[in-house]
């Protein structure tokens, strides 16, 4: 899928003409250092052809998507979520970056998750099923931490959604079991009187 972005970026740079050179040689030393696993030269490859102000809307929203990916690796998130969303503006319902936004936004969330910043971590997990609601793992995510948090209904509603999402996962089925049984334990057996 990089590469698809990467050819699409060569692509709409080269139609422009020669007036784009050096957007495009920034653009093909970005993916070549990315390629390479240069996440810091890549994002700062891509950051000048940004700058240049050399690239077309949908090129520069590609690679403001690139530069995102490379920040990503980096473990920027913050600056890799604003990168999408700039992306997104120019280029707006782009799967390849409403994807990669999603990922980010689930990342933090669980970083945010594991630090116990509960609130944070729900607007992450929100927003990413925001910018993908078709996908599960956000869903399964904020259940998890509706659960803990003793909010079942609300977990269980995230859980059936993933479910929907992805019929026959059975440790879905597994833990959607569990809080139904959690909310609704079986009635206990009437004690026996004695004789």
């Amino acid at each position: 899928m990089r590469i698809t972005v990467v050819l699409a970026v060569l692509l709409v740079v080269a139609l422009q003409g020669s007036a784009f050179g050096d957007a495009l040689t920034d653009v093909r030393e970005g993916n070549e250092a990315f390629r390479k696993g240069q996440y810091q030269l890549a994002a700062d490859a891509f950051s000048r052809a940004v700058e240049s102000g050399e690239l077309t809307a949908e090129a520069l929203a590609i690679t403001y998507n690139n530069r995102g990916v490379a920040l990503g690796e980096l473990g920027d998130v913050d600056r890799a979520i604003t990168d999408y969303r700039k992306a997104l503006a120019l280029l707006p319902d782009d799967e390849t970056t409403l994807r990669n936004l999603r990922v980010a936004y689930l990342k933090r969330g669980m970083a945010s998750f594991e630090r116990d910043s509960n609130a944070e971590a729900r607007a992450d997990f929100d927003a990413a099923i925001k910018a993908d609601p078709e996908h599960p793992a956000a869903y399964i995510k904020r259940g998890q931490l509706e659960a803990e948090a003793g909010e079942l209904d609300a977990a269980l509603a995230d859980y059936r959604t993933a479910l929907q999402l992805e019929p026959g996962n059975a440790e879905l089925e597994r833990v959607i079991g569990q809080i139904e049984t959690a909310m609704n334990p079986p009635d206990r057996a009437p004690a026996v009187a004695a004789p």
